[in-house]
């Protein structure tokens, strides 16, 4: 009898160990990947964002990719904000968009770059466009012009760069999803 009862608890766990694999070969080639779970689970983190027209700063808590709409009509674009005094000042360096065409993809996939086909990826990277602050025009974020933009500048009086200056997590934000 002692066989018996061993045989079933073996067939038993066997079973088990199948319905556990078939689960899992089923969640990961139906399911959603662990970077759609994340971004679905993460709530946005606050970013800065300026109006398109007159640069006035915002910040805003979402996964989408600029430009972004706010609930009065303005176009908000992503804006990146340097210090020399580890953020006690900070400066608009430049501006960031997206091509309509990028826009959807980074949209679709919330943000998350790790989501993304190669293909998709080099639509978003052909698509990303820069203007550096106080002008008007602009540019592809991949070309000469581009690089330029994005490099931080240096600090006046020193050799020493600027910092990336981002909104702290306990910032108030508008949420625009």
């Amino acid at each position: 009898m002692d066989s018996q009862i061993k045989r079933y608890v073996l067939a038993g766990a066997a079973a088990l160990l199948l319905l556990v694999a078939a689960v899992v070969v089923y969640r990961s080639m139906f399911g959603e990947s662990n970077a759609e779970r994340t971004a679905r689970k993460l709530p946005p983190a606050p970013r800065y964002f300026v109006d398109e027209a007159t640069e006035q700063e915002v910040v805003v808590a979402t996964h989408l990719a600029a430009p972004i709409t706010s609930s009065d009509g303005k176009t908000l674009v992503e804006a990146v904000f340097v210090s020399c005094d580890n953020g006690q000042t900070k400066k608009l360096a430049y501006t960031i968009k997206y091509t309509e065409t990028a826009k959807a993809i980074l949209d679709e996939h919330r943000g998350q770059m790790a989501a993304l086909s190669v293909e998709d990826s080099d639509t978003v990277q052909a698509g990303m466009m820069y203007r550096a602050a106080g002008t008007k025009d602009w540019v592809n974020a991949n070309t000469p012009q581009g690089l330029r933009i994005s490099v931080l500048p240096r600090c006046p009086g020193t050799n020493q760069l600027s910092t990336i200056v981002k909104p702290s997590e306990g910032s108030s934000a508008l949420a625009i999803e």
